[in-house]
């Protein structure tokens, strides 16, 4: 795998693509209007803990949409 184009394996591409889904997850979830965050967490991260959701609404106060100047 140099610069010649070389394939890159099944299960690299697999990694990257949970990657992707989970970063769209996230993101889809801080945009989410405050009024209907829990319910689009539940709704998106099946799975998710109490201090997965904490690190989501840590990350949603620091986002610049949300900043207050």
């Amino acid at each position: 795998m140099g610069e010649g184009g070389g394939s890159v394996s099944k299960q690299h591409t697999k990694y990257v693509n949970r990657a992707m889904v989970k970063a769209e997850m996230l993101l889809k979830i801080i945009i989410t209007p405050q009024d209907s965050l829990l319910e689009s967490y539940k709704a998106l991260a099946s799975g998710g803990s109490e201090a997965d959701f904490q690190r989501v609404l840590e990350l949603k106060v620091s986002s610049p949409t949300h900043a207050h100047i």
